[in-house]
């Protein structure tokens, strides 16, 4: 069922790009050669059957001719937050939207900004590594199985979620420094969250040591 939607999805998806493409083409840059169409009709109407037949069939999805959205898919395997979360961080950057373009304006006087990417490019920067790399671990845990990913393997995924685990501060969506508000400087509240954030990485590092042993063990 996997193999057929993605084979199905292929065919849509390349059939509505080359159909796009060609009247984008046809008006805007006639002289260029390209693709306009990839896929017959009957090819098309026969990759959305399978998305209507494995649908139904499984009770996975009930849209016609294509799959749910993305936000109902993440509902279905309880991981609406995470899909949340990195929509709203993705597709703020992407679009158009004015709490993005103000925030890339800093100055040190009232009256003089400097209005840049670079502003933030710090924070993309370490936005991208670590959720990039929290995604990554999820999605090995995940199809460890499937993928038949190996010990060794599964080592090294260790290794990095106790990296990201070590970071004290992920990037937020809204900062602090954006909304030019402090930062909770109650020491009490910073000591209990550091004790929690130790406790976390002495469990990842522990079950880290265990998955060496067991690889040494099985070497052996």
């Amino acid at each position: 069922d996997r193999d057929k939607v993605i084979q199905a999805l292929m065919v849509i998806s390349t059939g509505k790009a080359s159909e796009k493409q060609g009247e984008f083409f046809k008006r805007n840059h006639p002289y260029q050669p390209v693709l306009t169409t990839t896929f017959e009709p009957p090819a098309i109407d026969k990759a959305k059957g399978v998305l209507n037949e494995v649908g139904s069939r499984t009770g996975m999805w009930r849209t016609e001719n294509k799959l749910p959205p993305i936000e109902q898919m993440a509902k279905k395997v309880m991981l609406s937050e995470l899909y949340e979360y990195l929509y709203a961080a993705t597709s703020e950057i992407v679009h158009f939207n004015v709490r993005i373009a103000l925030r890339s304006g800093w100055g040190t006087g009232k009256n003089e900004f400097s209005f840049s990417p670079s502003n933030f490019a710090k924070f993309y920067g370490q936005f991208s590594r670590v959720y990039a790399a929290y995604i990554w671990i999820n999605f090995c845990r995940v199809f460890r199985s499937a993928l038949r990913l190996s010990s060794e393997f599964m080592y090294a995924v260790d290794a990095v979620e106790l990296a990201i685990e070590g970071v004290n501060r992920w990037p937020e969506l809204v900062t602090y420094e954006e909304m030019n508000l402090p930062q909770n400087d109650n020491i009490i509240l910073r000591a209990l969250l550091a004790v929690q954030q130790g406790e976390r990485v002495e469990k990842l590092r522990k079950k880290h040591a265990r998955r060496k042993t067991r690889m040494q063990s099985a070497s052996s």
